[in-house]
């Protein structure tokens, strides 16, 4: 069956943030200024994967000495890539680029009271990279015309949340987590596609050969299995059902659907030091099972970072 990829249609989702009470192992914000590291940032789905890098150095920020600023310089775009099987590549979304660049930003001496601190960077390595990429993506228009068709407020809108979802990733969701204390298993909601949606999450925390070293992870899934093939063929139907041809590949996937319904599940991992809330591996994964021309299939969705922390700062 001929569609978009299923992730596409999935709105941005944050991670459940646990706070647990102060204890011997709980995971404590303590990055300082000098410290840096080169960090590498893979996004791969449907088999196509593109990977950048950038340099991350940890500075006092010059209009408030109570913060501390994360500036990110040397990016560059390693392996943008398609899957072997890929004819023509689709083409790139200003959306997909601009998620491939961070902007600088900055968070208060405890980790924060996030703020996005560049945007005029943030919009040149967005204009760098839609054009070292134009030829791969199938891209026709100019990098520029692309990037003006954004408002001010929408860029500001999307660099916002990208660099604070990106922190939460990193950081945020993890401070003052009691790690003896998991695993966890609790209900909450979240924002799915325009709808709040009953999940169940699991936290869990696993001790690493190396001192204050954790690998945390966070699994969330909607209550009802079923509700998230609902809320896709709802979103579909609004995207492409006013059309004939559309109509047509609605009704294919009601039959579809009815022999399966896609499931949906977001795994979150997270390697840091739990003594400086320093990260070293951080990724999420998304994940839909269901049925593709009558067959069981499954799509990925993954966001990966790798930090390399240079000798000196690393804790």
């Amino acid at each position: 069956m001929s569609r978009k990829n299923f992730l596409t249609a999935v709105g941005t989702l944050g991670v459940l943030l646990l706070a647990a009470n102060a204890f011997a192992q709980t995971v404590s914000f303590g990055w300082r200024a000098g410290d840096s590291a080169e960090l590498t940032y893979e996004k791969t789905r449907r088999g196509g994967a593109s990977i950048s890098a950038t340099s991350l150095l940890v500075v006092k920020d010059s209009s408030d000495s109570g913060r501390l600023s994360i500036e990110l310089s040397e990016f560059k775009l390693q392996t943008p890539s398609l899957p072997a099987s890929k004819t023509q590549a689709p083409t790139v979304t200003p959306q997909e680029v601009l998620s491939l660049v961070l902007p600088n930003f900055s968070v208060n001496r405890d980790g924060g009271e996030f703020r996005v601190t560049d945007r005029a960077s943030h919009l040149m390595n967005a204009t760098r990279i839609l054009e070292a990429t134009a030829k791969a993506t199938g891209l026709t228009q100019d990098a520029k015309t692309v990037l003006q068709n954004f408002s001010g407020q929408s860029f500001d809108n999307l660099m916002l949340a990208l660099a604070e979802g990106t922190w939460n990733l990193w950081v945020a969701e993890w401070q003052s987590l009691d790690l003896q204390k998991l695993p966890v298993q609790t209900n909450s909601t979240v924002e799915l596609m325009g709808q709040s949606v009953p999940v169940d999450v699991l936290l869990e925390a696993t001790k690493l050969d190396i001192p204050n070293r954790w690998r945390i992870s966070v699994t969330t899934k909607p209550t009802d299995s079923s509700l998230f093939g609902r809320l896709l063929l709802a979103r579909i139907e609004q995207t492409i059902g006013g059309t004939e041809k559309g109509r047509a590949e609605i009704d294919k996937l009601r039959k579809e659907f009815s022999l399966g319904s896609p499931e949906w599940t977001r795994r979150i991992t997270v390697d840091l030091a739990s003594d400086v809330a320093r990260p070293y591996s951080a990724e999420m994964e998304d994940t839909i099972k269901g049925i593709e021309n009558g067959k069981p299939n499954t799509e990925r969705q993954l966001t990966r970072y790798k930090f390399s922390w240079r000798d000196g700062t690393a804790r």
